[in-house]
């Protein structure tokens, strides 16, 4: 294999010339299998010859490509024509560290984000992550072909992953971010990016704390059929911007029989200034379209701009999904490619006194806080250009205004 032997000898939780403890052999697959760099991990025991009271431990594995380049070019009414670059690499010269780069350009929106994860940064498993970052976005408009508003921004972090378990890891950071909103459009820029500068100036910079825990039990990276995850953690930017940041994550998978996963989501987002400012909008959060509520258009729901009904997002966001993972047919034993039946939730509002905004008459929502519910059926595959997912879902409790999307597709995480 390609994978150096010190990355799977240090997941092992079986020690060389130890008790042999089938627990700790199968807590040393599932570390394994967890790293996500290969198809198939499997672990077997053989009788060492003339020493009939000690057993070798073989180990199997099937690496799958963990390197990725991609190239794709597409056409929006609104972005025009979009181009995408990135290389990936979760698995670098089989040293376990990961590094990727990231180039998205279109009329709308430009991106470049490079970062680097470290693992085993010490020898006891304590994770080192650096990243850099730059975004650009200007938000088209039919009657303002340069936009109505640039939003600008630039900056990096380092963290850091100590684990106090077999399971958990407590995390620590900071990072720096610099914001600059420009070419506002007194008609076509939403009040409440004109409030923000009017409140914070043009341009601001935060250095943001980051402190967080997770456990992860589950027994699989690829394609989990058991187990949990769970995720806390709190954000605390100064200087200009002074806000807290609660995030609160929990997937669940239940095995129903051998090919049958029944798997649960639950996310809730809130934010909150410590000062006497408005909670920043450009640290708004979004719900809609794959990743929270499919059936609805990506980050259509919560506040609309009274004027322009451009979508807002809000300070505080609840979202839950249910899913059931069935087997492909004709690939019962590939859990890399599955379809599923699912079921959406979710909630983008206000916190506080902020009111929840609506869009105008001709385009007014009705309750666009309040809650909506989607269902519907997709496919998912771990293809060789990342998770790949397509679903069709239905509104379950559209409102007039809401903006829906059948069909949707992405290339990432699995909800």
């Amino acid at each position: 294999t390609r994978t150096r032997d010190e990355v799977i000898r240090r997941e092992f939780r079986q020690q060389e010339a130890a008790w042999y403890d089938s627990t700790s052999l199968r807590t040393s697959r599932e570390r394994v299998d967890r790293l996500g760099y290969f198809n198939e991990v499997d672990i077997s025991t053989a009788p060492v010859p003339g020493s009939p009271d000690q057993v070798d431990v073989k180990v199997d594995v099937k690496e799958k490509p963990t390197g990725l380049i991609n190239l794709g070019v597409g056409y929006g009414s609104s972005d025009k024509v979009m181009l995408s670059a990135g290389i990936s690499q979760d698995n670098i010269f089989g040293s376990g560290n990961s590094l990727s780069l990231n180039v998205n350009t279109s009329k709308r929106n430009r991106a470049l984000v490079l970062a680097h994860t470290d693992p085993y940064w010490t020898e006891n498993g304590i994770s080192k992550t650096t990243s850099l970052f730059y975004r650009r976005t200007e938000p088209y408009d039919a009657s303002d072909a340069w936009g109505d508003y640039q939003i600008t921004s630039y900056g990096g972090g380092l963290n850091f992953g100590v684990p106090i378990t077999e399971h958990d890891r407590v995390f620590a950071g900071v990072s720096f971010e610099h914001n600059k909103i420009s070419d506002l459009h007194e008609l076509y820029t939403p009040k409440a990016y004109q409030d923000f500068i009017r409140e914070y100036g043009e341009g601001t910079n935060s250095v943001v704390f980051n402190l967080g825990w997770s456990k992860d039990t589950r027994d699989s990276a690829l394609a989990p059929t058991k187990g949990y995850y769970s995720h806390l953690s709190a954000d605390v930017s100064t200087m200009d911007l002074r806000y807290y940041m609660l995030h609160g994550q929990h997937q669940h998978y239940v095995p129903l029989g051998k090919s049958y996963t029944l798997a649960f989501n639950f996310m809730a987002d809130w934010g909150k200034t410590y000062n006497d400012k408005t909670f920043p909008v450009i640290k708004n959060m979004y719900a809609g379209g794959i990743g929270t509520v499919r059936g609805y258009e990506g980050g259509s729901l919560g506040p609309r701009d009274h004027d322009t009904n451009d979508y807002l997002g809000g300070s505080r966001r609840l979202v839950a999904n249910a899913q059931l993972f069935l087997p492909f047919p004709g690939a019962t034993r590939d859990r890399s490619l599955r379809w599923f039946l699912f079921a959406d939730a979710g909630q983008v509002a206000t916190t506080g006194s902020d009111t929840c905004t609506n869009g105008p008459t001709s385009h007014a929502s009705e309750d666009p806080c309040g809650w909506r519910y989607s269902a519907g059926v997709g496919l998912s595959w771990e293809s060789p250009l990342g998770p790949l997912q397509l679903s069709y879902g239905r509104p379950l409790n559209d409102k007039p205004g809401d903006e829906k999307q059948s069909f949707q597709f992405q290339i990432g995480t699995s909800f």
